[in-house]
């Protein structure tokens, strides 16, 4: 066996071990100071020696054998569930009382992006801003139209 060979059949034992203990990816991988590429080809070798770990759905409660160490869910359904009712905890938590920037008025959002009362309000922001934005790059888009006009009367013979 080559120096190469034993330094691998260390490591795929370390990595079995680790693995079975159910450290995580990035720690097996800064454990064993390997790549991405690697942790694949070692999984992939040792598939037969890991143990498979069972655990029990937080969601729905059913217990299934977990594809890899960060495998929390059953299925798609039970994460999906579960981003739900997350995020409608952030929203829960976010209730804020704010004042519209067009028009002045009070008003509630659970979202922390919102910075208008109303659709229209956010409308007349959006129309200022494109105006804005048009007066601030106008020059290069006259210039724009008028090489575009000139390069198609160029093409048509006019």
């Amino acid at each position: 066996m080559t120096i190469i060979e034993t330094h691998y059949v260390d490591q795929s034992e370390t990595f079995i071990q680790l693995y079975n203990e159910g450290k995580s990816r990035k720690e097996i991988l800064d454990t064993l100071q390997i790549g991405k590429g690697a942790y694949s080809t070692y999984l992939r070798d040792n598939r037969h020696k890991i143990k498979t770990l069972t655990t029990t759905c937080p969601i729905c409660g059913k217990t299934f054998h977990k594809k890899n160490n960060g495998h929390k869910y059953c299925s798609l359904r039970c994460k999906a569930t579960a981003k739900n009712e997350r995020d409608r905890k952030k929203r829960q938590i976010y209730p804020k009382h704010r004042t519209c920037i067009i028009c002045g008025q009070p008003f509630t959002t659970n979202y922390p992006n919102h910075k208008y009362c109303t659709p229209e309000c956010s409308k007349i922001a959006q129309r200022e801003h494109q105006r804005q934005n048009y007066h601030k790059h106008r020059d290069e888009i006259l210039a724009r139209r008028k090489e575009l006009y000139h390069k198609q009367k160029e093409e048509k013979g006019w």
